[in-house]
């Protein structure tokens, strides 16, 4: 699903577009096993991504990692 639709996230809690540091965003879709990342998104040095094994990341915004 989109990331912006906070009902696709755990708790109804999108990550903040700026990534605090220690922080992971995880991807696990259930529905369609794929996830749109259709906003700019920052994930700082000390952050992580991941993504669960057979799920689909698909991007229409931006991702910096840095």
């Amino acid at each position: 699903g989109n990331w912006t639709q906070v009902s696709n996230w755990l708790n109804n809690k999108m990550p903040p577009t700026n990534l605090p540091n220690g922080s992971t965003i995880v991807i696990d879709p259930v529905i369609g096993g794929q996830c749109f990342l259709n906003i700019s998104q920052h994930i700082p040095s000390e952050g992580s991504l991941i993504l669960k094994p057979g799920k689909i990341f698909q991007m229409a915004g931006n991702l910096m990692i840095q």
